[in-house]
């Protein structure tokens, strides 16, 4: 039976080995945003597009087989025929379908549709939270704390099975029109037995990394941890704990930036940002409990004008 990586590079293609050359492209449709309201593949139709970066697009889509309104995430025609970006999108396919939890978005299928790898995916009617930052929308200080415990307990999921996001910010959160919040994007996911990962430029985001993520070192779950405490910083502060790519261990207290932030609360956030592994919380559910546990006896709880910056 074919595997993932047969069936976005083609069988006989490998992912374990670095490319020496990019691929040749085939032929591609690049015009998708052209073919809404029409069928592709002749399963899916195109309604409408959610959003592109530089290494995919995403459409909402009807697939007509079963009759339900998903997501299709399409690899970015630029990249199709380059190794290193397909290995990258295969590994999200492979590290997402694994996964089947309530605070991680599910991932149906996989295959191509004129030239070009897609995932096809649960749509989440609702807003990544990096647009929720960059709107100036208020949080209130018991909606972040709920929102951080959801993403520990996916996260500590995810880790059980062996599975890094490496990932972790605002825009790879959806915060649903239901309450529900959801992690997605594992394009940059490692298996914790994997060997070394892709090149390190695709492999998170800086500015919410772990220090021995950046220094490229050797890595477990608790990276994930760090990385979800500099997301509750951001969001309970609407600032960052460090300054580009630097890690101190003097982080500002975040009653400095928000004094409605409460002690206990605090002290969570700042453990999750130890600069080392070992002062970090060991596991998200352990985070998670915390997390909850913060607002326990702290009486009227001020929710704070917590206005965001972008």
């Amino acid at each position: 039976m074919a595997g993932i990586e047969d069936t976005l590079l083609g069988e006989g293609s490998s992912l374990a080995s670095e490319p020496q050359a990019p691929l040749a492209r085939p032929r591609t449709d690049t015009r998708l945003d052209a073919r809404f309201g029409t069928e592709v593949n002749q399963r899916y139709e195109l309604l409408e597009e959610l959003g592109r970066g530089g290494m995919a697009e995403v459409y909402k889509a009807r697939d007509r087989a079963l009759g339900r309104i998903i997501a299709l995430k399409f690899l970015s025609p630029s990249l199709v025929g380059d190794t290193v970006a397909m290995r990258l999108f295969a590994r999200e396919a492979r590290a997402a379908a694994a996964l089947n939890h309530p605070g991680i978005v599910t991932i149906y299928d996989i295959g191509v549709i004129d030239g070009r790898p897609f995932i096809s995916m649960e749509f989440i009617e609702g807003t990544d939270l990096r647009t929720l930052l960059t709107e100036k929308r208020s949080l209130p200080l018991t909606a972040a704390v709920d929102l951080g415990a959801r993403l520990a307990l996916a996260l500590d999921y995810a880790h059980e099975r062996q599975v890094i996001h490496r990932d972790i910010k605002p825009a790879n959160v959806i915060v649903a029109t239901d309450g529900l919040v959801k992690l997605l994007d594992f394009g940059v996911a490692k298996a914790i037995r994997g060997g070394k990962g892709a090149a390190s430029m695709l492999a998170g985001t800086p500015q919410y990394m772990a220090p021995e993520q950046l220094s490229q070192g050797e890595i477990d779950g608790r990276a994930d941890i760090f990385s979800l405490g500099v997301l509750l910083y951001r969001v309970l502060t609407a600032k960052r704990p460090f300054h580009g790519l630097q890690r101190h261990a003097d982080v500002t207290p975040l009653s400095k930036h928000a004094p409605w932030v409460p002690p206990e609360l605090e002290r969570v956030v700042l453990k999750a940002l130890s600069l080392d592994p070992d002062g970090r919380f060991q596991r998200g559910r352990d985070m998670a409990d915390a997390l909850t546990a913060s607002l326990d006896g702290v009486g009227e709880i001020d929710d704070g004008p917590t206005v965001f910056e972008s």
